[in-house]
């Protein structure tokens, strides 16, 4: 959710205008507070010790962007679906100054990271229940489906144990 934070408040219309231009293969600037390194040091080290850096903005892809609510003319929620490296605050950031106001993101909810999503995640409640029967593994995935993305490869027991040594082999 996005609450307005100036005198300036866009109707859900003028939001659902702005927001094709953020979606797609934009370039964007990271937000001051963030992990990436300048000169060696985290951004956001730099940012609490009040030195100013300036950013470069990288590529990001937003495969959609759309309104889901306006609970009052001070919040308005979008659903995004994003690439790596994609900063909401940033889109926040971007979002308001094409819209001639001031705001920030009040919740984040990130409902899907790779095969990980709100369909297969399980409750507090749920997981807490799952203990105190001394079954919590039922609320684990196989480590397969973390690994689901990555190639697989067969080698020899002569190119795994080179592998454990830390030296390439041959494909």
């Amino acid at each position: 959710a996005l609450p307005i934070c100036s005198d300036v408040r866009p109707t859900v219309e003028q939001v659902k205008a702005a927001l094709p231009a953020f979606v797609g293969d934009i370039e964007q600037v990271p937000p001051a507070f963030s992990a990436i390194k300048v000169d060696g040091q985290r951004a956001y080290d730099l940012a609490r010790e009040g030195v100013e850096v300036e950013l470069k903005s990288r590529p990001v892809t937003i495969h959609s962007a759309e309104v889901t609510d306006a609970p009052d003319a001070d919040h308005v929620e979008i659903r995004i679906e994003t690439g790596k490296g994609v900063y909401v605050r940033s889109l926040a950031r971007d979002l308001t100054v094409m819209l001639g106001a001031e705001g920030h993101v009040s919740a984040l909810r990130r409902e899907q990271v790779g095969p990980f999503g709100l369909n297969n995640a399980v409750t507090l409640d749920s997981l807490e229940e799952m203990v105190h029967r001394g079954a919590a593994s039922e609320g684990l995935l196989p480590v397969a489906t973390a690994l689901d993305d990555i190639p697989e490869l067969a080698v020899t027991d002569q190119d795994a144990f080179s592998l454990r040594q830390g030296r390439p082999i041959v494909l």
